[in-house]
């Protein structure tokens, strides 16, 4: 069997989430990495809790002032990850892949190789859904709301790719040193040699991946007011693309054998979550004051604590701590400290538990300075304000 992976980056995605990474893992991907581009909705508190529990591998992934953090992201995992695979897929989480082979994604690669020997990669092409005549977000998992999709598959592709013969990735496709780049028909990919990201004939061989790129108006509309990952700067999606995918009207049936499953797994990981989020949130997560050296903090718990709950302190958008919070001789009292010093400067911080599904934002400079005692010292006592 070969070991297989998903990279992705994702930033607000709280309410696709855990159908997308349940689809994934029946599919047959052991390792799921998700590059955590900060978000606000608590996706990245939801992706902290996963990363804790094992079901996923987080990294933290802020924005860097003009460079494109998707292709950024896939190219540190290039760098940093890939090499303990032997195929990775790269998707975004509104991309699910279907494979027509009963044996699945195991068995597609299994005849790439005996047909080609080494392989490089394997293109898959887009299935465009549209809206299905939505307005609204209903409930139900996205691949069971909308089946409308695009007469024919659509020439834009998505990878498969070999780090042993990868040494770049490119947003849609890898560059190899050696090996074959192949399409899901297993036949050599030829792409337009003006967009290589595209076929130069739409074909959609053995596997495809159903894009749910608009879903309905109302999901769409908020699509549009978010940041592009895969732009530098905060690109808006234009309005008029929901109308292009609208007029959908052929009914693709093939997931509907993967709705039952995946809800079986959805329920599972909501209830590790739930089990989760029961031990570890607090009662109250604050910042008790500052100096120009150190902050420090404390979690307040009114019935049973967990013994060594973990901090996330996410200063600016820019930089994640995680901290322990030590228990202290105060019933259901935990105290966190961070050193301020040598680090960049921080103002505005968002502090959450590890496992817990909200999160606190504080400005320091509004927090009381901690005054000391003798020999500058801090006690229990002084951090407390006792």
């Amino acid at each position: 069997m070969k070991r297989l992976a998903i990279c992705a980056i994702c930033r607000n995605e709280k309410p696709y989430l855990l159908e997308w990474l349940a689809f994934y893992r029946l599919a047959g991907f052991a390792d799921i990495y998700i590059y955590d581009n900060v978000s606000d909705d608590g996706t990245s508190e939801m992706l902290a809790a996963l990363d804790a529990l094992g079901h996923i591998r987080r990294i933290f992934f802020p924005r860097r002032e003009k460079i494109p953090p998707q292709r950024d992201a896939y190219n540190h995992f290039l760098e940093n990850h890939a090499y303990r695979h032997d195929y990775v897929l790269v998707v975004d989480l509104d991309e699910f892949l279907f494979v027509h082979d009963t044996a699945g994604i195991q068995g597609l690669i299994a005849r790439a190789e005996a047909k080609h020997g080494e392989v490089a990669a394997i293109a898959f092409p887009w299935q465009m859904f549209g809206s299905d005549g939505a307005e609204r977000m209903e409930p139900g998992l996205v691949i069971e709301r909308f089946r409308k999709t695009a007469p024919q598959p659509d020439t834009t592709v998505k990878t498969l790719f070999n780090p042993a013969h990868t040494y770049n990735f490119r947003t849609h496709i890898s560059n190899a040193l050696d090996g074959v780049y192949l399409t899901s028909a297993l036949k050599p990919y030829k792409f337009d040699p003006k967009m290589p990201i595209r076929m130069l004939t739409p074909d959609a061989g053995e596997a495809v991946i159903h894009h749910y790129y608009t879903k309905s108006r109302e999901e769409w509309g908020r699509k549009i007011r978010m940041a592009r990952v895969n732009r530098a700067q905060d690109q808006k999606r234009r309005e008029s693309k929901f109308e292009e995918t609208a007029h959908f009207d052929l009914v693709n049936d093939a997931a509907l054998p993967f709705i039952a499953p995946v809800k079986a797994g959805i329920a599972q990981l909501g209830a590790d979550l739930r089990a989760f989020e029961d031990r570890v949130t607090p009662d109250v997560i604050r910042i008790v004051g500052v100096d120009p050296t150190r902050l420090f903090g404390t979690l307040t718990y009114h019935g049973p604590a967990p013994r060594l709950p973990m901090v996330r302190i996410v200063a600016d958008d820019a930089a994640e701590y995680l901290v322990a919070a030590q228990p202290t001789q105060r019933a259901g009292v935990h105290v966190f400290t961070l050193r301020r010093k040598w680090k960049p400067k921080m103002r505005m911080v968002t502090l959450s538990v590890v496992g817990a599904a909200t999160s606190v934002r504080v400005d320091l400079d509004s927090q009381p300075p901690l005054v000391p005692e003798a020999n500058d010292r801090h006690s229990l006592n002084s951090v407390l304000g006792d």
